[in-house]
């Protein structure tokens, strides 16, 4: 609904294979970035400028795990936004791993139990 507004989306994916990827922004209609490096800000700058061409302010990274999504939003200086991930089913052991670590590094910054 929001593209329908003037809002742009891009996928953006650590993934080596870009097939799954591809097949993914196929059937969505959005451009993606694959290789991405994250957390490092790399792929997520790549999608800002050359995918998007927008600028860092005209920006929300939204993703589901506090490491290797809203680390690099945060580090870019852009507004981000943590949601619940789609599926735990789905999740590899890599990335169910960084994941809790985030939300551990997270209760100790912020001094909340789960």
């Amino acid at each position: 609904r929001l593209l329908g507004h003037g809002f742009k989306a891009c996928l953006i994916s650590n993934a080596l294979n870009s097939k799954r990827l591809a097949r993914i922004s196929e059937s969505l209609k959005l451009p993606a970035v694959n290789f991405a490096l994250r957390p490092l800000p790399f792929g997520i700058e790549q999608a800002i400028y050359n995918t998007l061409n927008l600028k860092l302010s005209e920006v929300a990274v939204v993703g589901d795990t506090l490491i290797s999504d809203i680390l690099p939003g945060n580090m870019l200086s852009t507004y981000t936004i943590l949601v619940d991930p789609l599926s735990e089913k789905d999740d590899p052991a890599s990335h169910w791993f960084v994941r809790h670590l985030g939300d551990s590094v997270a209760r100790v910054i912020t001094g909340k139990r789960k």
